[in-house]
Order: structure tokens, then sequence, then C-alpha cells
């Protein structure tokens, strides 16, 4: 009975992790990064500085950060408590239902993540979140180089009623100093603006950011 608790608290266990690499994701995130910060997160193992700058500065994912966190200690701390329970209980209680079950459960994550049953249904759950949230931003932006305090990245202007009359002036962050590089529209590329240049929808912008060192 206490091998099919500790089983299912480690089923518990996975789809938090899943479930936490994936709203990563769906922030803009790439899979591999998503997935190692979810892990860092729950069982507080810590992240690199560089890749620590990604979850600090961006709202939606320090909460994802915090839940994870929150969830990982309880979690940590619910484990130790099954295992000195099942420790004074003894193996004795062990069944061969509980036997087949671990196994059976092995099993299918081993065939999951082989046949990329568990990738393919992290893209469609993914793509369900980015197209619930779309039009609730004003743009999206995707880190093409992060280096530090320096950062390379393209933004694009989304459908949104605050686009409209939007500004080269609007676009800001609270963490860096944006200083644009250019503006793809229409399949052409606009090499020189002013602050009071209007953004169209779909309109894509090159931009450098570099760490606000007045922070």
């Amino acid at each position: 009975m206490q091998l099919l608790i500790i089983l299912l608290f480690l089923i518990i266990w996975l789809l938090i992790f899943w479930i936490g690499s994936i709203s990563l994701e769906a922030t803009g995130l790439e899979r591999a990064i998503a997935r190692f910060q979810a892990l860092s997160a729950l069982t507080g193992a810590g992240f690199t500085t560089t890749q620590s700058e990604l979850i600090v500065e961006h709202q939606i994912r320090r909460k994802i950060i915090s839940y994870l966190i929150l969830l990982g200690n309880t979690g940590i701390m619910a484990f130790i408590l099954l295992v000195i329970l099942y420790t004074r209980v003894g193996v004795s209680a062990v069944s061969n239902l509980t036997v087949w079950a671990i196994t059976v459960f092995m099993v299918i994550i081993y065939f999951s993540l082989r046949l990329g049953i568990i990738n393919s249904l992290t893209d469609k759950m993914v793509l369900s979140i980015k197209k619930k949230n779309q039009g609730n931003s004003i743009s999206r932006a995707i880190v093409l180089k992060h280096l530090g305090e320096h950062v390379l990245a393209s933004i694009t202007i989304e459908q949104h009623p605050k686009s409209v009359n939007l500004t080269l002036a609007d676009i800001r962050s609270d963490y860096y100093i944006v200083n644009l590089l250019a503006i793809e529209r229409d399949n052409q590329v606009l090499l020189n603006f002013s602050e009071d240049e209007k953004l169209l929808i779909n309109d894509q912008l090159l931009c450098y950011l570099r760490k606000d060192s007045r922070d």
C-alpha cells in the first residue's frame, strides 16, 4: 500500500513538472530551457545566472517558477514523510499488484518518451495556450541571443486594441535599454526611423537590449 502511495506521489510530481514546463514554454522559452527551469525549481537545484535572468525579468515566468518552488518544497517534505512511514511499516506489505502497477507505469513512461508521444502532446498544449492568450498582449518577443546583460530579440506587434497609434517610443522594458536596429514590414526592411515612427500590426522589430545599470 505504501509503494502505491509513493507511486501516486511520483505521478503527481511528474504531472506538475510537465505542466510547469509547458507553461514556461508557452511564454516563449525553448523547450529544453523550459524543462530545465521547471526541474530546477521543483528540486531546488538552482540554475545559471544567464538563464535565471530569463525568468526574473518576465512577470508570468516568475509567477510560474514561484508556484513550482512552493510545490517542490512541499513535495519533498511529503516524500520524506512517506519514506519514513514506509520504513516503519516494512517491505512485507508489498503485494504483486503493487509491483505490477509500478512496472506498468515505468513502461508507459519509457515508451511515451521513445515514441515522442509526450513531445507531441506538449506541442499541442503549448499551441493551445498560445492561441488562448493570443490578443492579450501588444507584442510577442523571441530571444535570438542572450549573452549576460546583452540580448538580441525579435519583437512582433500583435493584434490588440492598444496597438493602434503605437510608436517606437512605446517599446520599452523595465530592465533593459531598448535599441531598435531594424523594422521588417511587408517583406521590406526599414533602417531609418524616429521614435515617432508609427508601428503596424505584424511589424517585426529587431532589437538590441542592454541591461539598465540604473536598476
